[in-house]
């Protein structure tokens, strides 16, 4: 049921159709003008041995969703219908409030040392994951905060702590001077062990499609770590994060997009459970705890946020150097999916120029790019 412009009138295991309605609540009642341009929406899979790529250039399809932005760029040069939210590039993408990042379990010996956390951020190249994971459509990110909405007015304030702590430090030296320090040694193959002699591997946990795993483990490999990566599809994939039988794995955080304090709170220690126990949320996959943290935390979700407010600001900028020093969690790059756009039948689609909603097909706003749409014929 829907109160909506369209009813779903059809549905198989080839597609879903969506029929304008004859009459529309909206209308009758001035909330809107007029009905949508839109006769008919179809959702379909993509058929088995066919491309959306392809699909998009020859016109039989008008928006494929996200997409990789090698087969994107292919498409548009085929096509110059073919649009996307910012078509100058290089980023083409629209922000989606997440950050990609490289979580640590912080209830797992050796994984949860914030100076082992350091170690492997120096040997992070955030720079090399964005070109060779993402063909440079993506943003260096070294904090948990995104570049959409509200949240983005934080960034400038926060700017002295990043300066300080300098997150995106690629440096091995750094990296072996850590490790030594700790008491490891280079031991077979180069790779670090344990002070007592013991190796250390080291698996990174990644869901499938992510293109990360194999640029991160070998960045660590020549960093000394024993270091691969391991895919994980579906319900394993979240079981492990919920069971907490990680010690690193690769997830999006994705946060809040008006205020620090919602993303900061995956933080609370409130949220962990003992190191045997399930997670009952999810976004609280570090198992971090601070209490330090959490009375900063407590005392800003009392209060109207804001990065105006001195005393707010102050809050946050503390909780933000524990998290940095800390290092629950390594940020590398701020999520942009690609979304084309094909213009031939239909104009009006949101862009960088027109940010009147989010692109994304399934948030509940993508109801308003329905509405917007015009015919070209």
């Amino acid at each position: 049921m829907g109160t909506g412009p369209y009813t779903l009138s059809r549905t198989s295991k080839d597609a879903m159709w969506w029929d304008l309605r004859d009459t529309w609540w909206a209308v009758d009642a001035g909330v809107v003008k007029e009905m949508p341009n839109v006769q008919r929406i179809v959702i379909q899979p993509i058929p088995e041995g066919a491309d959306a790529g392809t699909l998009l250039v020859n016109n039989a399809l008008d928006y494929p969703g996200s997409m990789v932005p090698g087969v994107f760029i292919a498409a548009r040069d085929q096509n110059k219908k073919i649009t996307t939210w910012n078509p100058g590039g290089p980023t083409y993408g629209a922000p989606d409030g997440c950050t990609y990042r490289l979580a640590f379990n912080g209830q797992r010996p050796i994984w949860n040392d914030p100076e082992i956390h350091w170690a492997i951020n120096h040997a992070i190249n955030r720079k090399e994951i964005n070109l060779l994971a993402y063909e440079g459509t993506q943003r260096v990110e070294v904090l948990p905060i995104s570049s959409y909405g509200a949240v983005f007015r934080y960034k400038t304030p926060l700017k002295p702590l990043i300066d300080k702590w300098k997150p995106d430090d690629f440096n091995i030296s750094k990296t072996a001077e850590i490790m030594t320090k700790k008491g490891f040694k280079k031991g077979a193959g180069g790779f670090w062990v344990q002070p007592d002699g013991k190796p250390l591997p080291l698996t990174v946990f990644m869901g499938t499609g992510n293109p990360i795993g194999p640029v991160v483990s070998e960045q660590l490999r020549k960093a000394g770590f024993d270091a691969k990566f391991e895919v994980l599809a579906g319900a394993s994939y979240s079981d492990t994060i919920n069971t907490g039988t990680f010690d690193t794995i690769l997830f999006t955080h994705c946060g809040s997009i008006y205020d620090p304090w919602q993303t900061l709170e995956h933080f609370h220690s409130k949220y962990v459970p003992p190191p045997d126990g399930k997670l009952t949320f999810i976004r609280a996959m570090t198992r971090y705890v601070n209490k330090d943290l959490d009375a900063l935390l407590d005392k800003m979700e009392a209060m109207q946020p804001s990065p105006d407010d001195p005393t707010y600001m102050s809050l946050v900028s503390q909780a933000m150097e524990i998290y940095l020093r800390d290092m629950p969690e390594i940020n590398l790059l701020e999520e942009f999916h690609v979304l084309p756009f094909n213009t031939t039948y239909w104009t009006g689609w949101p862009s960088i120029d027109d940010p009147y909603i989010a692109p994304y097909l399934p948030w509940e706003g993508f109801n308003l790019v329905i509405q917007r749409l015009k015919p070209t014929q």
